[in-house]
């Protein structure tokens, strides 16, 4: 290396990425290997397998001697399981770099992503992390949708009620702010919204670029499908914050969100015993428009567009 090459690599900040990996052979080579094929070239990646019942492990390790080559810092580890959150802090407590990204093992970073959001946040040194749209694919890769939208930044207000659109799969965060928070809570399930409450508590917000940065992949395996699952864990989030001046809001957004899901995979009973619950806690929620428009596709699905 010459002094050049030294010096740019001192102004040149580390980044990060952390794959948690769990009964994805099917996917995972292929989000290592976009991490492998991103343009920035100060990187390191950890694969963590947590505890797979699959081929996931002979897959990463087939990888290991690209990565060796391709990262500063590369390291694969595989153990019983022991949970994602807990699995995000054991790659975190490994990272050295400054910025942080995880990536799911069945999911894609797009070419580019790296290299556009260091610039962002070296440049901008009051966000906490930066985002960016992602496109929707399915089992077998094929496009479902791309979710992009206008450059904006999301305070805690916005993302505690749910009013935010910040793509887990897009992340890349300052990895200073994630252990300031303490990093990930593993008795949570949805970790990416703990997180982002977290990071955004003390004021510093996280932006959203307009670039489709990565590709989601949604499969029968993804945890959102557990409908009732993820309405109780967002529950316990939000009574995190119960002294909150939006805590009553916040409350309704969270049964919005999971009633709309419901009603989107035909879930109806579900769909009642949520709104039902909803009504015993707070009955003045029947006044919420965006229920009310609920409501209104279960009384009448055709008028309402179901």
């Amino acid at each position: 290396m010459n002094e050049s090459d030294r010096e740019a690599d001192m102004v040149m900040p580390l980044v990060s990425v952390i794959i948690p990996s769990y009964n994805h052979d099917r996917y995972v080579r292929q989000a290592i290997e976009s991490v492998i094929a991103q343009d920035y070239p100060r990187m390191e990646l950890v694969v963590i397998d947590d505890g797979s019942q699959d081929d996931s492990q002979n897959v990463i390790a087939a990888l290991s001697q690209r990565c060796l080559k391709r990262f500063e810092r590369f390291e694969f580890r595989h153990r019983a399981n022991i949970g994602l959150s807990a699995t995000l802090n054991e790659g975190l407590g490994w990272c050295r770099g400054e910025y942080v990204s995880v990536l799911a093992s069945d999911d894609i970073m797009m070419p580019g992503k790296t290299a556009l959001q260091v610039r962002f946040l070296s440049s901008h040194p009051d966000y906490a992390g930066v985002f960016g749209g992602v496109k929707v694919i399915g089992a077998k890769g094929e496009t479902v949708r791309e979710n992009a939208g206008a450059e904006k930044d999301f305070f805690f207000d916005e993302i505690f009620l749910h009013g935010f659109s910040l793509p887990a799969a897009t992340q890349m965060v300052r990895a200073d702010a994630l252990r300031d928070v303490g990093g990930y809570e593993p008795s949570y399930a949805i970790e990416d919204w703990y997180m982002w409450l977290a990071l955004t508590r003390s004021g510093a917000p996280l932006k959203l670029m307009p670039d489709v940065l990565a590709a989601y992949r949604r499969h029968e395996g993804n945890t959102s499908a557990q409908l009732e699952h993820m309405k109780n864990e967002r529950l316990k989030i939000v009574s995190l914050y119960s002294d909150h001046r939006l805590f009553s809001p916040a409350l309704e957004a969270c049964y919005y969100v999971s009633c709309r899901q419901m009603l989107q995979q035909g879930e109806r009973q579900l769909f009642w015993d949520a709104f039902k619950e909803l009504m015993a806690r707070r009955p003045i929620a029947i006044l919420n428009p965006k229920l009310l428009r609920l409501l209104f596709r279960v009384y009448f699905p055709k008028e309402g567009g179901q």
